[in-house]
């Protein structure tokens, strides 16, 4: 009988993988004395941290925003922190770049007072932290980036949304290395564009369509080709009322990984999950994995970590969630972040040995105001 309970322990630890929570090394508050709002964070190859955000002084007259970009090293220290003000209203930050040369792309809008208008705004810095070029795109209309990629040749790719009165429209343009523009092209579609990525040929845009039938948002996928032609689109995933992706990851055969939250807001039944969605070039769903702590799940961002594995980071209630899915969609570890008494994940990456940079909000009853937290984990 010993002998048979000792095989089973054997063959259990030899069956399953040991996966624990990874530990938390340390964490960064970042105070500016304003508010501070929706940080995204990317790695470098020598294992530096890029932190772009925005925030603004609410005791200010009109509440001006400015942009922050920030550069941690791999122990948490601040190498350089570089503020832009456009000084004619608020910039707003929405997502940061590395291309293969180290050079580093702040994007997001600013208000052009002259116009009266939201113009989209592209930042070009070195390793340093000098800018190399700074342009605006100003369609005579509201443009704000949701999305940038860089193709092998340097050249940007991107993703804007145009808004005239009611009426919506998705922008792509491309820019050469040195910022001068190739191309543009708009896009009269009910979507709303939420993530962008190259791969080999074509472009591959998500986001969430309104569906009036069911009162609730669809998740839709678009390709096209490098020049901008619409190949085709595709409601990709209508499970529940509210359905918002949140990023678009390719693996080395081709497959697309979609990242976010499916939930329902109304009725008894209302809940929010984490999605992750694995389909074909084509668009055809191949399986779907999820994490429900039952407590309301909401995705900010999903990221491939140089080691092979998918990160979903978010926030649950009042807590900051990363949870670790392998490319077979299936949970590995999940693990709370309470340092303050909110805290949300806004951005999330992974080195080759496995640490996990999550960076995000907090907010604590003494400060009354968000804060960018940033935290590092080890597995």
């Amino acid at each position: 009988m010993k002998k048979a309970c000792l095989f089973t322990f054997i063959f259990l630890c030899i069956a399953m993988p040991a996966f624990s929570e990874p530990q938390l090394i340390w964490k960064q508050v970042w105070d500016s004395g304003h508010n501070d709002y929706t940080p995204h964070v990317i790695l470098d190859k020598k294992g530096n941290i890029y932190v772009a955000s925005s925030f603004n002084n609410p005791f200010e007259a009109g509440h001006q925003a400015d942009m922050r970009l920030m550069k941690y090293d791999n122990q948490g220290n601040v190498v350089w922190n570089r503020t832009y003000d456009g000084g004619e209203g608020s910039d707003y930050s929405n997502g940061v770049l590395q291309d293969t040369k180290g050079d580093i792309y702040l994007y997001g809008q600013s208000f052009n007072k002259k116009d009266s208008l939201w113009d989209l705004r592209i930042i070009k810095y070195s390793e340093k932290g000098e800018v190399i070029w700074n342009i605006s795109d100003k369609a005579n209309k509201n443009t704000v980036a949701i999305g940038i990629d860089i193709a092998e040749n340097d050249n940007l790719y991107i993703l804007g949304l145009q808004t005239l009165f009611d009426k919506k429209i998705m922008r792509l343009k491309s820019y050469d290395s040195a910022g001068k523009g190739l191309w543009e092209k708009d896009y009269d579609i009910v979507f709303e564009p939420k993530a962008m990525r190259l791969y080999k040929d074509a472009i591959y845009i998500t986001g969430s369509r309104f569906n009036p039938q069911k009162n609730g948002w669809d998740m839709l996928l678009l390709k096209l080709d490098r020049s901008g032609k619409m190949l085709w689109e595709k409601v990709v995933y209508n499970k529940g009322l509210d359905n918002k992706p949140v990023s678009i990851i390719f693996d080395e055969s081709g497959n697309i990984y979609i990242g976010g939250t499916s939930g329902n807001t109304e009725g008894p039944d209302r809940y929010y999950k984490v999605v992750l969605l694995k389909y074909t070039d084509s668009g055809k769903l191949l399986w779907e994995g999820s994490y429900d702590s039952k407590l309301g799940d909401v995705a900010w961002d999903a990221r491939l970590g140089e080691d092979g594995f998918i990160y979903v980071t978010g926030n649950t209630g009042g807590s900051l969630f990363v949870v670790k899915f392998d490319m077979n969609g299936k949970v590995l570890w999940h693990v709370n972040y309470e340092g303050g008494d909110k805290d949300v994940g806004t951005g999330v990456a992974a080195d080759e040995n496995g640490n996990v940079i999550v960076c995000g909000v907090t907010i604590t009853k003494s400060t009354k105001s968000p804060d960018i937290l940033t935290v590092k984990y080890r597995q």
